[in-house]
């Protein structure tokens, strides 16, 4: 329970963050990346779609690197 209390603050704080620094543009853009990352429509985004995300947009790095990445946001 703790955990989803936890999750559901950050992904509340994260979307507050996001309204107030970003124009409605720059929101509707990266809402639109997000989309289009998201393979399987879930509303989140697995490792798999994030290598592919950095595949698909001639981004390198290693895998180790962007699992670390993943891991400190997850």
């Amino acid at each position: 329970k703790q955990f989803k209390a936890d999750a559901t603050f950050k992904t509340a704080a994260y979307s507050f963050i996001a309204s107030q620094c970003l124009s409605k543009k720059e929101r509707d853009a990266l809402a639109m990346a997000f989309r289009s990352f998201d393979k399987n429509s879930t509303g989140t985004l697995t490792l798999q779609e994030l290598k592919e995300a950095y595949k698909e947009n001639k981004v390198q790095i290693e895998d180790l690197e962007l699992e670390l990445v993943f891991r400190s946001i997850d």
